[in-house]
């Protein structure tokens, strides 16, 4: 039989092995899902059709593959002559291809974009019939409209109209049918709500977050939480910070709070900060409850500058040592640390009393600002120097209080990649990075075309 399409077969009639018509092909039923070895779900790479949804005299039934001998552009064939009337249900991991994937947006996972279902591609072998790829061409559209008289052979690149179509049809030059394999597609749940859907979205988690940020981007919010949501925290949280913050709010308003909260936790304070700040202040308040305590500290005292200062926009995320600590005390330091900052470029040394236990994560960012050591510095030091022989001194920074734009500017003139920013008893209360000063520098159009530098 070979390729065929989903609109060919769509309102055939089904005939027994006898030759006699008794129904009419409303719906095709296609299991999505099916358990790996390891008893996990995965996407069938190209999924088997399941059975027949028929109409037979205005009611709906259900007739298995098992029944079926034949399907193509010319309709079904039965097994036998003999028929079994039972009612559709639907079960775990099936879609109706016509009523829950056509005219649905899917997930071209290579082409790294959002498409709409236009028509499915179908291949008859051996007994079985699957699904191979999705069309996405406005031929497909055409074909929908004609009931399949167009593309009527089973050519899947498409074929001259048939000989009894009218003269205008005739006249169109029909264009290839454009593609998309289904072994890289992937469907949504929210698109189909009607469908009991396991799916993980395995494949679309091994894209970059800046390329998951853009196709969330062409969602609705809902089926952007969806993405969102399916990634592990980390990976969930790098592709929120690169949204938009009105984007990153609209999707975490449809989160389940739990789970938003454990992507909070994971983000930068700055940016987890931004987001909750464009979020009302009842459901702000719930999900910093819900964090663990540490990093809701942190977001909460970002939360307290205003907006369009150079506090509203530094992070509280960097590296601080005294100026005792030798060089290579400091690198094993870097080294051992489980969740390191974005931003390692600079050590930041702190006036500490002595005793103090520098290296605890509570430590961090407490003291006087005495000095800034660069990681270059630290690479190309002898391990027995301590920090305060090798620190500058001479470094510029930002009062908490004042203009961002003026922060940022003076960081872009002096190309630093990263600013302390100090109180009025030069104690260090955070960092700004350069990719939150080019936010404040760069025209809205120009921000997406920038990648965040730490991310």
């Amino acid at each position: 039989m070979g390729f065929f399409y989903l609109s060919q077969v769509l309102r055939r009639p089904v005939w027994t092995q006898r030759g006699e018509r008794v129904a009419r092909i409303k719906d095709i039923v296609a299991r999505l899902e099916a358990l790996n070895a390891k008893g996990e779900v995965a996407l069938e790479v190209y999924p088997p059709i399941a059975g027949l949804v028929v109409d037979i005299e205005n009611r709906e039934v259900f007739m298995p593959w098992s029944q079926v001998a034949v399907l193509g552009p010319e309709g079904g064939r039965l097994q036998s002559s003999s028929i079994y009337l039972d009612a559709f249900e639907r079960r775990e991991g099936e879609v109706l291809l016509a009523r829950d994937m056509l005219d649905k947006q899917l997930i071209d996972i290579d082409g790294r974009r959002v498409v709409r279902a236009n028509d499915l591609q179908l291949y008859a072998v051996d007994g079985a019939v699957r699904v191979t790829a999705v069309d996405v061409s406005a031929e497909a559209l055409l074909r929908r409209l004609t009931f399949g008289r167009l593309f009527a052979g089973a050519d899947p690149l498409g074929a001259p109209p048939p000989e009894d179509a009218s003269p205008r049809l005739k006249r169109r030059r029909l264009g290839p049918a454009k593609l998309i394999k289904w072994a890289d597609v992937e469907p949504l749940k929210a698109g189909v709500p009607d469908v009991r859907l396991r799916l993980p979205h395995q494949r679309l988690s091994l894209l970059h977050p800046v390329d998951i940020a853009h196709i969330a981007d062409e969602l609705s919010y809902m089926q952007g939480a969806e993405i969102i949501e399916s990634l592990d925290d980390e990976r969930a949280a790098d592709t929120l910070q690169e949204m938009d913050e009105e984007r990153q709010a609209d999707i975490v308003e449809s989160m389940d709070a739990e789970r938003a909260a454990d992507i909070l936790e994971e983000m930068a304070p700055d940016d987890a900060a931004d987001l909750l700040a464009d979020l009302g202040e009842a459901q702000a308040g719930d999900l910093l409850r819900r964090m663990d305590p540490e990093d809701a500290e942190d977001v909460e005292e970002l939360l307290n500058y205003p907006e369009g200062s150079a506090g509203g926009i530094m992070t509280s995320d960097f590296l601080t040592a005294p100026p005792h600590i030798r060089v290579g005390e400091a690198l094993d330091f870097i080294r051992g640390l489980d969740d390191a900052p974005d931003v390692i470029d600079y050590l930041f040394v702190l006036e500490q009393a002595p005793g103090t236990n520098w290296a605890s994560p509570d430590l961090q960012g407490e003291g006087k600002l005495l000095g800034i050591v660069s990681l270059r510095d630290l690479l190309l030091t002898s391990d027995d120097r301590p920090l305060d022989e090798i620190m500058s001194h001479d470094f510029l920074w930002a009062e908490a209080d004042e203009p961002c734009e003026r922060a940022a500017r003076r960081m872009a003139d002096y190309n630093l990649i990263a600013m302390p920013v100090l109180d009025e008893a030069e104690q260090l209360k955070g960092i700004i990075t350069i990719d939150d000063a080019m936010e404040v520098l760069l025209p809205e159009r120009w921000l997406k075309r920038v990648p965040h530098v730490f991310s």
